[in-house]
């Protein structure tokens, strides 16, 4: 059986962190979650994470700088971030900053799924 993917959840509301990491165990991967950009970053460093979900807009170091961030460690990290405030060109200005995606709060099941699915598609086809 493959080892579960693990994901980082990066919010600095409480509820948003434990409902993510119930869904994100319940599908099957190993899920972490920090208050803030700058744990963001010392997690990171300290664990091997294939997708951050994260909070656009957070206490000291938002979602753009933490996905700068994060990018610089590693390039083929999958960074979503999360906002209540979607529009076409926060997606744009979002992905200038290194994110992959957004994801427009309140967010379904459904939504984290596909979320989840696109990012591991490509692993998941190595799998024999």
């Amino acid at each position: 059986m493959p080892v579960a993917a693990k994901v980082l959840v990066v919010d600095d509301q409480e509820g948003i962190r434990k409902l993510l990491k119930e869904v994100l165990v319940e599908l099957g991967y190993e899920a972490e979650t920090v208050s803030s950009g700058a744990e963001a970053v010392q997690a990171f460093t300290e664990g091997s994470f294939k997708l951050v979900l994260m909070d656009m807009k957070m206490p000291g170091l938002n979602g753009f700088e933490t996905a700068e961030r994060l990018k610089k460690i590693s390039e083929d990290l999958k960074i979503i971030l999360m906002t209540g405030f979607y529009d076409s060109f926060l997606l744009e200005e979002a992905k200038n900053h290194g994110a992959d995606g957004l994801l427009n709060k309140p967010f379904s099941l459904v939504e984290i799924q596909r979320i989840l699915e696109e990012t591991f598609k490509e692993e998941r086809g190595h799998i024999c």
